[in-house]
């Protein structure tokens, strides 16, 4: 067992333990991942990436969308950590919506908080109210793994809008390469496959505005829709740049290269002018399968 990987477990306390799961009571010891705690544990490298559980809610078909994000420990040093015995989740049938690529710790001019919330979700069928959803990462031989599940009414969240903020999550579109359109977390925006090649500039266009809702919010001065790379072999690098604001409703173009071949699936995460992350709410995950050719 390598020092360091304890240190995250046992210091950091945010339901992380080797070979086994704390309760979701005790992510609740930090408030906020910006604390003093988690920030005197950062180091430039050599430090894993923490799995968390952000909360659930539920949809109206009955089911339930259990959400996940991710801490990286490292100012500096990206992981990459391909899906399979190092990074899976239990039971199997949720595996595969989770991120292989985690940046290091985002700055403030990222928008974040010093972590990446709600990267993904897994969405609870109805009946299945009692299971447990677990989520493992492995690294340098060191197991991190959380339980999602929904029956801690503290980790209860509102989406897609929160009338107590006048908070809504935003209305993406797809319209580079084509597909449908949503609102909120629980994952199921998606768009292509589209196929591009190595170096080639992909076009990644959206709609982002204001959705029809019955809360008071008054519509969207500003939207920001935040490009990353959320599975794949190489790297993506996007421009003009992977964050941008924008009036409300405008169209967003930004372009994608990619450095290897292979399947890569990106994600755009879209929100109002006002950082939603610290109230859980409120925001849409949309994403891109590509497959990049030599």
């Amino acid at each position: 067992m390598k020092p360091g990987c304890v240190l995250a477990a046992g210091v950091l306390a945010i339901a992380v333990l080797a070979q086994s799961t704390l309760p979701l009571t005790a992510q609740t010891n930090i408030p906020g991942a910006a604390g003093p705690e988690m920030v005197r544990n950062l180091r430039p490298s050599g430090r894993p990436v923490i799995p968390i559980f952000d909360g659930w809610h539920p949809n109206p078909d009955g089911s339930h969308g259990l959400c996940f994000g991710y801490f990286n420990l490292n100012t500096e040093q990206v992981l990459d950590i391909p899906l399979g015995p190092d990074n899976f989740i239990e039971p199997t049938r949720f595996d595969g919506a989770q991120p292989t690529h985690f940046r290091p710790v985002p700055t403030r001019r990222e928008g974040y908080d010093r972590r990446y919330y709600c990267v993904f979700s897994v969405t609870l069928p109805p009946g299945s109210e009692d299971e447990r959803v677990v989520w493992t990462l492995r690294i340098d031989g060191q197991s991190y793994a959380v339980p999602g599940h929904i029956q801690a009414p503290s980790y209860k969240i509102e989406e897609p809008d929160q009338p107590g903020r006048s908070s809504v999550a935003p209305l993406v579109r797809f319209l580079d390469p084509a597909g449908p359109e949503g609102k909120g977390r629980d994952g199921s925006l998606m768009a292509g496959p589209v196929t591009t090649g190595v170096g080639d500039p992909l076009s990644l266009r959206i709609s982002v505005s204001a959705p029809m809702t019955g809360n008071p919010h008054s519509g969207f001065e500003m939207v920001r829709a935040l490009w990353m790379k959320h599975r794949g072999p190489g790297d993506v690098t996007f421009s003009p740049t992977d964050q941008m604001s924008i009036p409300d409703g405008m169209e967003v173009l930004t372009r994608g290269k990619f450095s290897e071949p292979g399947d890569y699936v990106l994600r755009v995460q879209a929100y109002e002018g006002r950082s939603p992350w610290g109230a859980q709410c409120c925001w849409t995950n949309a994403y891109v399968n590509v497959t990049v050719t030599p």
